[in-house]
């Protein structure tokens, strides 16, 4: 103990160095090792195995336990229960005939005492601290060394507990359940695991369990051996003891850097309700506070943060950990969500068996920050943080979100980190991955990083005037009501983080024109995105005959201002008097524009994989994309080409470049009218033969070549190794525990049953809100359906039916019929 005050000592006056600091804590760390291991290695354990039956568990666990333990030291006590398979005594024979360097003894009953009794004999032979370890265990490296370790590391002790598959208020990741060990994982790689990730807390618990019990020599004098009379062949025996125990002032703890497998009760299983129900009553009755503070323990489970480390450890270790910056991230199961969102859920589909991919993003609706790992089959959300700062256009660097960054990058243990949106993110994770040398990609999915308003949108001129910084003034008091041009000091800043990345990716040739006009000295690689071929219905039958005799076009998308709003109203004015029909499969900004009107058909958000049969059922034989800013990829065009229809477009962007570079369409001016668009429209239509029949043909041909997701994919996994094998990441942290702590503690406020009901509710306010509209009875029910289709078991399931009922047959209905 002199020497570990001497380290406390030497710290508190070097501690404002960091390299003292952390020299120090090492030294710490080295005295208390030191010391522990001085004091333990005079100490012997006996280990009392109780075995009755079950020859292939009982083969095993001896293995193990002379495999993993000194057992020069220590001594291997085995007891036969009077075993009625012929081939246990042999077997536990042999190993004392195979192994007589070996401290291994052997007590055969010549009745069958049952597991409590059988145990008793074991506690009174021995001298010495004991581990009751079940015949159905696997023990693991180092296991005893670490257990005696923790019993000794607090005063007061009687009973240590390590962690295991299935232990009850022991079994991790999941509390109080039978875990199976992921596939592709060993016994003793997941006990390395554990041993790694832990946060060596040793937390108290309200009761040891016996499949694996260290139990004190000094308890066992003090209190005595098992209620043999009452518990009789065991189930709530090692709580009886426990509870005995905290009476008489001691204590039992969790010892969470040792695993050990357990299989479960083979020996008596038959008997396994009748005992544990008779039994929690004798114990419950017997011990009322204990018992009252047992069931305290199980409901609000205090040692969560020990259960997710071991849940994230598992994952974190096993594969490469990539971190991906976002300003939103929708779930899959939304419609209509964004190009980037639906390009990182395309990464994550094809490489997560690959990378762990762990998404940072925040949430505009509930004004706080999350990160979501995505394992090889697990996803879990936490809270990164609350809203950091009233976020403004000037933001650019935030201290508190630098912290956090800080320590997930520590937690998650991440090796590459992939940004690709910045909105309401800061700069600060430039100069972190920098620190500590974590490579950085950059996809640049928009114009963001030249200026805030994203898009370089410009009403008259379509793209704005971006190389004249000084002419962002007016815009700048207009969009974002400041008077202060920021836009150098923006794009100085930008400029600066883009140099720390390692590599910067643009989806598109004209995208990367646009930024190399700001930023001319930086590298920047073209990855375009990858699309799938989504099968379509074959023979579909129209069920409307009077759309397949019009011409329909089509506007997908969210059709906002720079979407091209205008357009839509202009073309839907042109064509009221005419054969053609115009579809809008998603929202117009303008609501007036959500409501079906003659010769126009308002379908609502989509599901992206319903689209191609979306347009093939309504017989949609153009699509009008008409947005006004240089789009960096779209969607929605790679939606247009999978279904194989042709498109119309302007001369601006990544969408002219792409439908140019496979003739898959027509291009217009961008000073083109509403006028020259259905005048274009309308020539299509009448010359619907060679030119037509060409462009399919041309997209037919292009989609037999096209870039799939999992090509793309394969690109950026080449990418993430190479990068990844370039910098070698150092994940010594000494602030690494505490660091843990804080984040597994914010998992607190997040319940996966709570984000559950968060989107169900979300979902269900979208639905009702869309079935509200006038839209077509047919497209209605179909978002009910698929509402109730995919949450079979939410609580809004047959609410969402009965506002269908009421909005479309008693109420709009019989209200319409009135104001006629």
């Amino acid at each position: 103990m002199t020497k570990i005050r001497k380290s406390i000592r030497f710290i508190s006056i070097f501690g404002t160095s960091i390299f003292s600091s952390y020299l120090c804590l090492v030294m710490l760390t080295l005295n208390v090792v030191r010391l522990h291991f001085k004091y333990i290695l005079t100490m012997d354990v006996d280990i009392v195995v109780p075995i009755y039956n079950a020859f292939d568990f009982v083969k095993k666990c001896i293995e193990t336990v002379v495999e993993y333990t000194d057992l020069t030291k220590h001594t291997l006590l085995l007891i036969n229960d009077k075993s009625t398979d012929k081939r246990i005594l042999p077997l536990l024979n042999s190993f004392i005939e195979n192994n007589k360097a070996l401290n291994i003894k052997l007590i055969d009953n010549k009745e069958n005492r049952g597991f409590v009794g059988t145990v008793n004999i074991g506690m009174q032979y021995s001298q010495h601290d004991v581990i009751l370890l079940n015949s159905d265990t696997e023990v693991t490296k180092n296991w005893l060394l670490k257990i005696q370790n923790c019993a000794y590391s607090k005063s007061a002790v009687a009973t240590v507990t390590p962690l295991s598959n299935n232990a009850t208020l022991a079994s991790v990741p999941d509390f109080l359940s039978e875990n199976v060990l992921p596939p592709n994982i060993t016994v003793d790689e997941y006990a390395e695991i554990v041993e790694k990730c832990s946060m060596n807390l040793f937390p108290e618990i309200p009761t040891a369990h016996g499949f694996c019990m260290y139990i004190k020599r000094e308890a066992i004098d003090d209190i005595g051996f098992f209620d043999e009379k009452t518990f009789g062949k065991g189930y709530g025996e090692e709580n009886d003891f426990s509870y005995r125990c905290l009476q008489g002032g001691y204590r039992h703890l969790l010892c969470d850097n040792t695993y050990i497998y357990h299989k479960g009760s083979q020996s008596f299983s038959q008997e396994k309700n009748e005992l544990i129900n008779s039994h929690l009553q004798i114990l419950k009755e017997k011990y009322p506070s204990c018992f009252a503070n047992t069931e305290s323990f199980v409901q609000q489970n205090p040692i969560l943060e020990i259960q997710q480390n071991v849940r994230y450890g598992v994952e974190l270790y096993s594969k490469k950990n990539i971190l991906i910056i976002i300003h939103e991230f929708k779930t899959i199961k939304e419609k209509n969500i964004g190009g980037t969102t639906l390009h990182i859920y395309d990464l994550i589909e094809n490489m997560r068996d690959e990378f762990n991919f762990h998404i940072v993003y925040y949430s505009i609706d509930e004004f706080k920050y999350y990160v979501s790992s995505y394992f090889s089959s697990d996803k879990i959300t936490n809270i990164l943080s609350q809203t950091y700062s009233p976020y403004t256009t000037l933001n650019l660097y935030n201290d508190a979100f630098k912290k956090d960054i800080e320590k997930l990058l520590s937690v998650l243990r991440i090796d590459l980190i992939h940004i690709h949106h910045l909105k309401n993110m800061y700069l600060d994770i430039f100069q972190v991955a920098e620190e500590k040398n974590i490579p950085i990609i950059y996809t640049l999915h928009d114009f963001y990083s030249l200026c805030p308003s994203i898009k370089l949108f410009n009403k008259e001129t379509f793209l704005c005037d971006y190389t004249n910084s000084k002419g962002c003034s007016s815009c700048i008091s207009q969009n974002f009501r400041q008077n202060v041009n920021f836009i150098p000091l923006w794009r100085k800043e930008f400029y600066k983080s883009l140099q720390i990345a390692q590599k910067i990716i643009v989806p598109s040739f004209s995208t990367k024109k646009i930024i190399l006009n700001i930023y001319k000295d930086i590298e920047i690689d073209v990855i375009g995105h990858g699309y799938d071929k989504i099968d379509k219905k074959k023979d579909y039958n129209y069920s409307n005959k009077k759309i397949q005799k019009r011409f329909n076009i089509a506007f997908i998308g969210g059709i906002s201002e720079e979407k091209g709003l205008k357009y839509l109203e202009g073309v839907i004015l042109e064509a009221q008097k005419s054969d053609i029909t115009i579809h809008l499969f998603g929202m117009a900004g303008n609501k007036r524009y959500n409501i079906s009107t003659r010769n126009y058909i308002f379908h609502g958000p989509y599901m992206q994989k319903d689209l191609p049969n979306l347009l093939l059922e309504n017989d949609i034989k153009l699509i009008c994309l008409m947005s006004m800013w240089p789009e960096t990829y779209s969607y929605t065009l790679s939606e247009s080409l999978i279904s194989e229809i042709p498109v119309i477009t302007f001369d601006l962007g990544a969408i002219a470049e792409r439908v140019k570079a496979i003739d898959a369409g027509w291009i217009l001016p961008i000073n083109s009218t509403s006028k020259d668009i259905f005048k274009l429209i309308r020539a299509i239509k009448s010359d619907h033969s060679e030119e037509y029949k060409k462009k399919i043909e041309n997209i037919k041909h292009y989609l037999k070549g096209m870039k799939s997701t999992k090509d793309m994919a394969n690109e950026y996994a080449d990418l993430y190794n190479k990068l990844i094998s370039r910098f070698p990441i150092s994940h010594l942290d000494p602030n690494e525990i505490q660091s843990k702590l804080e984040f597994y503690k914010k998992s607190r406020e997040l319940h996966p049953l709570k984000i559950k009901q968060m989107m169900e509710e979300k979902e269900y306010k979208l639905v009702k809100n869309n079935i509200k509209n006038p839209i077509s009875l047919k497209q209605a029910f179909k978002e009910v359906q698929d509402y109730r289709n995919t949450y079979t078991d939410s609580k809004w399931r047959n609410k969402i039916l009965l506002k269908f009922i009421w909005y479309r047959f008693l109420y709009i209905n019989p209200c319409r019929w009135i104001w006629k």
